[in-house]
């Protein structure tokens, strides 16, 4: 089943109701609370890159 999915800036999806699931998580990302112009932007980056490998791995996944 195609889940929902919301106009919103990430495309986020809702899965139907007995849907199947694949849920992938990166390990917990640790960040400063003063962190500077730069530090902020390479955490941003950072995380980022986690998210994109870990969307990757999911759709492949499901294209298997």
């Amino acid at each position: 089943q195609k889940p929902v999915r919301l106009k919103s800036w990430d495309a986020f999806e809702i899965p139907k109701p007995f849907s199947r699931v694949y849920v992938k998580c990166s390990e917990p990302m640790y960040y400063e609370e003063n962190l500077s112009y730069e530090e902020t932007s390479e955490a941003i980056l950072k995380a980022e890159e986690e998210l994109n490998k870990i969307n990757k791995e999911a759709e492949e996944y499901w294209s298997k």
